[in-house]
């Protein structure tokens, strides 16, 4: 949403209906106000609420990253450059989230939205209103980063605890390690990132900040690879036999295992019945594994599927221990705990544990 368009479509709300922060009443408002001379604020207006008028002196902000949020809130916290205890500083938003209500209680500031949602902050109480829903929802250059093959980028920044210099150098090792995304893909998401704040990207130097942080938004936006094909099949239960199964019929790079087999390679476990394993491979009916097909008996699922983010930093047979943790998370409390383990040893290297 572009500034003008949000200052007129918040223009008009406050004209139309006053008690849109019932109990709260807009009492009145200037938009672009000069003071002095000079203009202090974005706009100034009054709530009143039982017979006593608040003031505020707000600054509009039409995008509400966190990243974009912080920085309006240190210009917001004394406007004109002084502080007055009769008018407090305000930020006005398409939408006021919980989390940013987070934000704006560590820097003593309050917020209102388009919905009726607001968070007042004043020297002699606190009122919030935070369960409209958002009819204003802003969008991204891509809307999910922490999901599908957009994923990798946070993937590949946990890989390591390191900082890089410059875009191509994360670009080119992501292509090493199978990541298949674009350089414009890559500069989208990244941008994503920093305007969370999960990460640095400024001044020749773009690193991690809040690793615990990225790793739960992968958890979260996790979603199972989509499957094209699927096979059960009754194998040898030695898991040397198995591989050599796979290799003649799909060729040594042609397959490997699930994130969630891989998990006994990562923390102390049993591998789990039956077994998955994934390829990239499209198989015909007159397959090499057909003779082992078994829809009763079957001890492992082979499934095709195409979605880079599986193989991306996979260790030979095995998904990487972000792609199995992932996984994990996903499913029953016995596995969520593994998960636990193998994102403990993944957060550790940044001193970012739970």
């Amino acid at each position: 949403m572009k500034e003008l368009q949000f200052q007129q479509i918040l223009q008009d709300t406050w004209s139309n209906s006053r008690d849109m922060y019932a109990p709260l009443r807009v009492e009145d408002f200037t938009f672009e106000p000069t003071i002095a001379g000079e203009s202090t604020a974005d706009v100034v207006f009054t709530l009143q609420w039982r017979g006593r008028t608040l003031s505020f002196m707000g600054e509009l902000k039409s995008s509400a990253t966190p990243r974009s949020m912080m920085q309006a809130m240190e210009r917001t916290q004394y406007p004109g450059g002084g502080e007055s205890p009769e008018t407090l500083p305000a930020l006005l938003l398409p939408y006021l989230s919980p989390g940013i209500v987070e934000q704006l209680e560590r820097a003593d500031v309050s917020a209102f939205d388009l919905n009726g949602n607001f968070f007042i902050q004043s020297p002699d109480f606190v009122a919030i209103r935070v369960d409209r829903p958002n009819a204003y929802p802003t969008s991204r250059d891509i809307k999910k980063i922490y999901t599908y093959n957009s994923s990798i980028v946070g993937r590949f920044l946990l890989r390591k605890n390191r900082t890089f210099e410059q875009v191509n150098e994360i670009y080119e090792s992501i292509q090493e390690l199978g990541g298949g995304i674009s350089l414009s893909t890559l500069s989208k998401v990244l941008k994503g990132l920093a305007d969370d704040i999960l990460i640095e990207k400024e001044f020749g130097a773009i690193r991690v900040l809040q690793a615990q942080e990225l790793m739960q938004n992968l958890i979260d936006g996790y979603r199972p690879p989509r499957v094209r094909e699927e096979w059960k099949l009754k194998l040898p239960d030695d898991i040397s036999a198995q591989r050599k199964i796979f290799n003649m019929a799909l060729g040594e790079e042609g397959w490997m295992w699930s994130g969630e087999s891989s998990a006994p390679a990562y923390v102390a476990t049993t591998s789990p019945a039956p077994g998955k394993v994934f390829t990239p491979k499209h198989l015909s009916t007159n397959n090499p594994l057909q003779e082992f097909e078994s829809q009763r008996f079957y001890n492992v699922i082979l499934q095709q599927t195409d979605d880079a983010y599986v193989y991306f930093d996979r260790r030979d047979k095995l998904a990487s221990p972000i792609e199995s943790c992932l996984a994990l998370s996903q499913l029953d409390k016995r596995e969520r705990q593994i998960a636990g383990q193998i994102k403990y040893s993944i957060l550790e290297r940044f001193d970012d544990r739970f």
